[in-house]
């Protein structure tokens, strides 16, 4: 499977200084689960492809 151009496919910013270590920790579950607990690239792949093609694409 290729990577992602980035690490992460989604990013919390912190609203706060308090923020910053939630907004990571946040940041780093998400990424966790949807890349490595579930077959991230393949849903982005299949998502795009369906809505390119059929123009409705459902994740």
């Amino acid at each position: 499977m290729t990577p992602l151009t980035s690490d992460e496919v989604v990013r919390f910013e912190p609203v706060g200084p308090d923020d910053e270590a939630a907004a990571q920790q946040e940041t780093d579950y998400l990424n966790h689960v949807f890349m490595q607990q579930n077959p991230g690239f393949m849903v982005l792949y299949a998502f795009i492809k369906d809505a390119l093609l059929s123009k409705n694409g459902l994740v």
